[in-house]
């Protein structure tokens, strides 16, 4: 008798374990199954993007679309120079570069341009420069430095280049560079270009330098900067010319500048460099990446 009771309570004792295992492994699959459920309803869409990510976005798509125009049409300097402005903007986004998982789709874009001629690609580098002085999140000297850039190149695709730079607003510029030790530079450049009138054969474009630079450091002085002009500036530098150092010293005091002065600073500068070659970012230092 005893016997039998050792036996169905060991019976009694595995059905209850058994029952155990039984409950826990449909609780398992049940938690599996609603985990799943949840994974499957739950959203990959990309977070709502901030103000300065949208304004990013834009001028990064007009680059690429510009990048590309620029490669049909066998622009070389225009497509180096908007390719090294696309990087250093951090490209143009795409929420699944590798494909959009299922019930998505990545947002159309089209950076082919729909006609390739001189033309178009002169509207798109005004463009460029138009939203890089607008731009209110993008650092103000690179933005600067850019819509510079993008004039510059501009000025290569034909048309007069006074009509392509602009004309600056020379007292804006001027009130905004009083404030800073930017007058000696300015004059040096100013003075270099003087020598390049008496020994260049393109005077005319040497004197019309000096008489903008003139203006300029006049305005500057009207405006109370202290007038600390040397009589006889250094001679020219090795290496440097007189468009770089102005366009070093302007880009430089183009940090934290409003929209008024950055198109100032633009059109000063590329009117300043024009009929040389144009540089990507132009007055800032660019480091190798070793690429």
């Amino acid at each position: 008798m005893t016997k039998r009771s050792t036996t169905m309570s060991t019976i009694a004792s595995w059905l209850h374990f058994s029952g155990i295992i039984i409950v826990l492994c449909s609780l398992f699959a049940l938690g599996l199954v609603t985990m799943d459920t949840r994974w499957e309803n739950a959203s990959l869409a990309p977070d709502a993007p901030s103000d300065a990510e949208k304004e990013r976005q834009e001028i990064a798509v007009v680059v690429a679309q510009t990048n590309n125009l620029a490669h049909k049409l066998n622009q070389t300097a225009t497509e180096t120079a908007t390719q090294q402005w696309l990087d250093t903007l951090g490209g143009v986004w795409v929420p699944w570069p590798n494909g959009a998982p299922r019930g998505y789709k990545n947002p159309p874009l089209n950076l082919q341009p729909e006609t390739a001629t001189p033309e178009t690609l002169a509207a798109n580098l005004q463009d460029i420069s138009k939203k890089a002085v607008a731009a209110r999140e993008l650092d103000s000297m690179l933005a600067t430095s850019i819509a510079t850039g993008a004039r510059q190149l501009a000025t290569q695709l034909g048309g007069d280049y006074h009509d392509v730079c602009q004309t600056p607003d020379l007292p804006a510029l001027a009130k905004h560079l009083s404030k800073t030790s930017s007058l000696a530079a300015l004059e040096t450049a100013r003075q270099w270009y003087e020598h390049q009138a008496a020994t260049t054969a393109e005077r005319a474009r040497a004197i019309e330098k000096v008489n903008l630079l003139t203006r300029l450091t006049e305005n500057m002085i009207d405006s109370g900067t202290p007038d600390s002009r040397a009589a006889l500036a250094p001679t020219e530098a090795a290496g440097t010319t007189p468009a770089q150092l102005v366009t070093a010293t302007l880009i430089k005091h183009a940090e934290n500048a409003p929209a008024k002065i950055r198109e100032a600073t633009a059109a000063f500068l590329c009117r300043i460099s024009a009929g040389t070659t144009p540089e990507a970012l132009p007055g800032l230092v660019v480091e190798n990446s070793g690429k």
